[in-house]
């Protein structure tokens, strides 16, 4: 095959390793052109060992410990307070849209984590997501902060990318918040349009854009304003039951503290809820968005996923151990042995299976340069396996192993389950089982295996 797809030796290098490899290229005086092979490694991958072109992967976790207690330092911060309510509940002045811009509603594209149950006759309700209730933008306040309203009459089951319409925001600015305005700050509803085709005229720009301008209301006048557009709304048919969802979304760091500060975290979450009227906050209401920040000076962390998301095993029930890298090497040899017939272990079963068949035909073909290259890429490829069958004289075995080095799912006794060996880069890595449910809906059985 030709470049940038021909078979060339793998060589993997760790993330100090790529970089030293590359200062080398530029600081070799004895090379007149060290730039294009510089740029060939960086970009391309390619490098040149012993006059043979090798092509090189890099493993930005190769050679990283993981930090021990004590290595590094834990803070906590409040992200955002979430809120689903009927009120206002703010002890500051709240930025109202007259005409909201449609980009700031929560649509089906942010996924908020939140559900809130619509009632649907006979006692029964049924919990939808938030992004898939259509809702506007209300308000606005602080630096980042905003107050939706939502529409659960405007609700359609399995519509995730609802749309509401002019004629809908026509009827909400002058059935609805327009007369409130006018009915709870007189004075102030002069600076609002009169009607809200009036209003798109004004906020259309040259260009043919919009300008999505603000109007103030007082915090004194807020739950007036409040109680009247809730009245209002629940008149309506397409607007009957509305509430309110309010985003507290805070400044990165204001309200950092310690983890076993119960103080700092104390005065920490006063400050982050500054702008509310706790007197009409109802607790239940609300959640609070805590992030965790783990830390050490002078260097940058990488959070790995792996280790922190669950890996569902293709299995009901699994004995597991996690291998070392003497033993992971190991395991890779026994599937594919450079010397075709040749194991590490014993072969009682193992040689009459299939793909072991098929290696040994092809480890037979090809010369030992070749086959060192397949090996290779094979290697690079079984290293990304999350687990692999236990293989002892057997593919699959199912022996109950008992020593501290095997853990069970479910967990308990040692009992016959298939045997499994880990890959030590997943070692930390939390594993959970496939449930019977997803089993018999596959049409499976606890001996499948994926």
């Amino acid at each position: 095959m030709e470049y940038p797809d021909e078979d060339l030796p793998v060589t993997q290098l760790s993330l100090s390793q790529f970089v030293n490899r590359g200062k080398q290229m530029l600081s070799d005086l004895s090379v007149q052109d060290r730039v294009d092979p510089f740029v060939r490694f960086m970009l391309a991958g390619r490098d040149f060992e012993d006059g043979e072109e090798t092509r090189v992967y890099v493993n930005v976790r190769q050679g990283i410990d993981p930090l021990q207690p004590g290595e590094y330092s834990l803070t906590r911060d409040y992200d955002s307070l979430i809120g689903i309510t009927r009120t206002l509940p703010f002890a500051c002045t709240l930025q109202f849209y007259p005409f909201p811009p449609m980009d700031e509603a929560l649509t089906a594209k942010d996924n908020s984590h939140m559900k809130y149950k619509i009632p649907q006759g006979q006692n029964r309700t049924v919990s939808v997501p938030l992004e898939e209730i259509p809702n506007i933008a209300l308000a606005k306040f602080g630096l980042r902060s905003q107050t939706r309203v939502f529409f659960p009459k405007l609700w359609l089951p399995g519509a995730r990318d609802w749309k509401i319409g002019q004629e809908k925001y026509e009827k909400f600015y002058d059935d609805c918040l327009l007369p409130t305005i006018r009915a709870k700050c007189e004075v102030l509803s002069a600076h609002w349009p009169i009607s809200y085709s009036h209003g798109m005229s004004l906020m259309r720009n040259q260009a043919g854009g919009f300008h999505h301008k603000t109007q103030d209301i007082s915090n004194w006048s807020i739950q007036d304003v409040e109680r009247e557009l809730l009245a209002r709304m629940d008149e309506h048919s397409d607007f009957s039951g509305a509430f309110f969802e309010h985003e507290i979304r805070g400044v990165k760091d204001a309200t950092s503290h310690e983890m076993d500060d119960p103080d700092a975290r104390a005065d920490r979450f006063d400050a982050a809820c500054i702008s509310l009227d706790m007197a009409r906050v109802d607790a239940s209401e609300w959640v609070v968005d805590v992030a965790v920040e783990v830390s050490t000076v002078g260097h940058n962390l990488a959070w790995l996923t792996l280790a922190h998301s669950p890996t569902k095993l293709p299995l009901t029930t699994a004995c597991y151990r996690i291998a070392d890298e003497v033993g992971w090497r190991k395991a890779f040899n026994n599937y594919f042995p450079e010397a075709p017939g040749t194991r590490e272990t014993n072969t009682q079963n193992f040689g009459s299976v299939t793909y072991l068949k098929e290696w040994t035909v092809l480890a037979r073909k090809v010369d030992k340069p070749s086959l060192t290259i397949i090996r290779k890429e094979l290697r690079s490829k079984f290293d990304d396996l999350v687990w692999i069958p236990y293989a002892s004289d057997r593919i699959w075995s199912t022996t109950a192993q008992k020593g501290k080095v095997w853990r069970y799912l479910p967990p308990g006794l040692p009992s016959p389950a298939p045997n499994l060996y880990i890959n030590p880069k997943f070692g930390r890595a939390k594993l959970t089982l496939r449930d019977r449910a997803e089993v018999e809906e596959q049409g499976g059985s606890e001996d499948d295996s994926e």
